[in-house]
């Protein structure tokens, strides 16, 4: 495992334990999703790739695959019960067919990711819609492979966009959008 990873690792098991957890995970203040009006119960499968220890929708009624290449390391450090699945596998190779999702979310993961095109590619095959959410950070942080911009996204997501906002995050910008594939 690389420092990049173990890096990850180390800031869920310090997040988990702070109280800032409790507020990220609860349903009222779960702006991951509500940023995306339309994506809370939404209708039909979905994919939540790169979830981390526990994905934004275990606290909906979606439909919802969770995977991350990290999921057994998440699965020591987060041990309570969880609705969904969540399955140790990379966005980079996604074992399912073309189209099997009617949407996948990927909210601050694709710079996580060393072959972001690869990720953005296979998005695109399994699902019809991509709801994506990318940092566009200041400053490389220790597990991110680059840093972003709207033209980085643009090139990896030349698909159609139905939807877009930027925000102010902590000392970044935050990217939203959504794409039809």
């Amino acid at each position: 495992m690389g420092n990049k990873e173990q890096h990850e690792i180390s800031f869920w098991k310090n997040f988990i334990n702070n109280k800032d957890f409790k507020l990220f995970r609860s349903n009222e203040d779960n702006w991951k999703i509500d940023e995306f009006l339309d994506l809370r119960d939404r209708k039909g499968k979905g994919i939540d790739v790169g979830c981390g220890p526990l994905s934004v929708f275990e606290d909906t009624n979606n439909n919802i695959v969770a995977i991350d290449p990290l999921m057994d390391e998440y699965k020591n450090i987060y041990k309570e019960s969880t609705r969904i699945n969540h399955l140790k596998i990379s966005g980079e190779e996604l074992p399912f067919k073309d189209k099997e999702f009617d949407y996948s979310y990927c909210c601050n993961v694709i710079d996580h990711t060393p072959n972001p095109d690869k990720m953005a590619k296979e998005l695109a095959r399994v699902s019809k819609i991509i709801y994506l959410q990318v940092n566009f950070d200041k400053d490389l942080s220790p597990c991110h492979y680059s840093l972003w911009n709207e033209e980085m996204v643009n090139k990896m997501f030349p698909y159609k966009q139905v939807f877009k906002k930027i925000t102010d995050g902590q000392n970044q910008k935050l990217f939203w959008a959504i794409y039809e594939v």
